[in-house]
């Protein structure tokens, strides 16, 4: 006789075996469908993890040279004001509290001399107590006996003496020891950088790629991605090659391709965020917006009434603060803070470099001075050369009309 127990108990068993297949074929499917997502147990793949591209906002904070501004001296940059609109650091420490974004101002502490300690004191304390950003700037001319202006020209000791006094001044004056550096007009080399470590200072932001008076060598350091160099991270400027053209009667000339730095100054609004997002999407780890601490002046004097505000770049910095900080892949932060992070380990450096190209399109006088190569530093080369050239030419003009009138 059959057992029915036995048959019963045979059933169940098949019954819980398919179960058991039907709950594996469920599992295999469900694992299947996470491979295909580009997911592995582990969690997420390093390409499908959100990109975040950290914007910092510097300011170099110095007296312009005359040629540049006129005489505005650091200590009235504080609170400028023209015809009762604000222009100076705490303009822009207003625009940015605005939109909770903290700037980096690098500061030139060398100006004492010309000021005193107590007047440069009073600017770096008043940025420090509204909790934005204070480092180093070193423009070291008023305290060199030989005037020598750019980091490159002293020795190894010398540049270690000269961090280390900045480094005390800010200390003293902020009760923090700064963590970041950037030379004045980028001037740095080598013995700068070692010079920086010999002090504690394991951030530099003074590379520019391309830069004549920039020393740190271009096969060393990558142009917009960031370079650890031993114990050293350098975060450079940003800068972008801008293709520039214009018309003439119609027509369109050929393209001027330029490097540009990425600034307030020379960049209007479009540029500035056609070049933000191409940074972004080419998964760039740091976009450095460079401002100055008189970018909000077109033209100081000692005349109150010639001085004149650039509203344009006061309009851009907001409105440039306003589109990082709706954009959700890029995050604003300050020097000092992009510095615990990556310490922490939360950056690590970029695979690739990448530099953005625009296309622009500029004035016929701008173009020409671009083809013709005139800037500041020999702009009075060619206007001495045209003034020759005019007078040698009115010259030859008048002797062929006093020969024709002899002839006569």
């Amino acid at each position: 006789m059959c057992n029915i127990d036995h048959f019963e108990s045979v059933g169940l068993y098949r019954i819980r075996s398919k179960s058991r297949i039907k709950y594996l074929l469920i599992i295999f499917c469900i694992f299947m469908i996470i491979c295909l997502n580009g997911t592995v147990i582990r969690g997420a793949s390093i390409d499908d993890v959100p990109h975040m591209t950290y914007f910092l906002v510097t300011v170099d904070v110095e007296t312009p040279s005359p040629y540049n501004m006129g005489d505005f001296p650091l200590p009235q940059q504080i609170n400028a004001k023209i015809r009762k609109e604000g222009v100076g650091i705490s303009r822009m420490m207003d625009i940015a509290d605005e939109y909770n974004v903290l700037i980096t101002f690098f500061f030139n502490v060398y100006e004492y001399p010309a000021f005193s300690k107590d007047a440069i004191k009073e600017v770096v304390q008043t940025i420090s107590r509204r909790g934005h950003d204070v480092q180093l700037h070193t423009h070291p001319l008023l305290i060199d006996e030989k005037g020598r202006p750019y980091m490159y020209e002293y020795g190894l000791n010398e540049q270690i003496d000269i961090v280390k006094q900045g480094r005390e001044l800010l200390r003293e004056w902020t009760g923090k020891y700064p963590l970041a550096h950037r030379a004045g007009t980028y001037a740095a080399n080598d013995n700068t950088l070692l010079a920086l470590i010999e002090n504690g200072i394991f951030l530099d932001s003074s590379y520019r790629y391309k830069y004549p008076l920039c020393h740190l060598r271009e096969e060393e350091f990558r142009t917009n991605a960031l370079t650890q160099k031993g114990l050293l991270l350098e975060v450079p400027v940003t800068v972008f090659y801008g293709d520039e053209s214009t018309s003439l009667f119609g027509y369109k000339l050929p393209g001027h391709k330029k490097l540009k730095k990425f600034d307030i100054d020379s960049c209007d609004l479009d540029l500035l965020k056609i070049v933000t997002t191409k940074l972004y999407e080419n998964k760039m780890n740091t976009i450095t917006l460079f401002m100055h601490s008189w970018s909000f002046v077109r033209k100081w004097s000692a005349n109150p009434e010639e001085r004149v505000s650039d509203t344009d770049d006061i309009n851009d910095f907001r409105e440039i603060l306003r589109f990082v900080r709706n954009h959700p892949g890029i995050q604003p932060i300050s020097t000092s803070d992009f510095w615990e992070k990556w310490k922490n380990g939360g950056i690590v450096v970029e695979k690739k470099d990448f530099v953005p190209e625009t296309v622009m399109s500029v004035g016929l006088i701008t173009y020409a001075r671009r083809c013709l190569r005139i800037h500041r530093g020999n702009y009075l080369y060619w206007v001495a050369g045209l003034v020759g050239c005019g007078f040698a030419l009115a010259i030859l003009i008048f002797s062929i009309r006093f020969h024709k009138s002899r002839k006569n």
